[in-house]
């Protein structure tokens, strides 16, 4: 199981790399198709954090809503009006940048 999730993250993160910069990855209806299908498909996980058991699905006034208890990602689709809304969570695990590496970075203890 550990190594489907795994492969199924690598190929999600080559997806968005291969992605132009000008383009988004992701838009409002990709997250809610993406919210579908890993409520279905990871026991109600959530695309965002990753994680399972977390997600609460509702289906009231002709909108659909998928959201994290634990991160607080939302997304919903308003068949409608046809139109899709997402708010993302908090605490998301991106991947490294440069310039977070030096944020990060080991700073070594001045010697005096």
């Amino acid at each position: 199981m550990l190594g489907f999730l795994t492969s199924l993250l690598v190929a999600r993160l080559l997806l968005v790399e291969r992605t132009p910069m000008c383009q988004p990855a992701y838009n409002a209806e990709n997250w809610f198709h993406e919210a579908v299908r890993w409520y279905a498909e990871q026991h109600q996980g959530c695309p965002w954090c990753l994680g399972a058991n977390r997600v609460y699905k509702s289906d009231r006034n002709g909108v659909i809503e998928y959201r994290c208890g634990s991160c607080d990602f939302l997304v919903c689709h308003d068949r409608q009006g046809r139109r899709y809304f997402m708010g993302p969570g908090k605490d998301r695990q991106a991947r490294s940048t440069m310039h977070a590496m030096t944020a990060v970075g080991s700073d070594k203890p001045h010697k005096e």
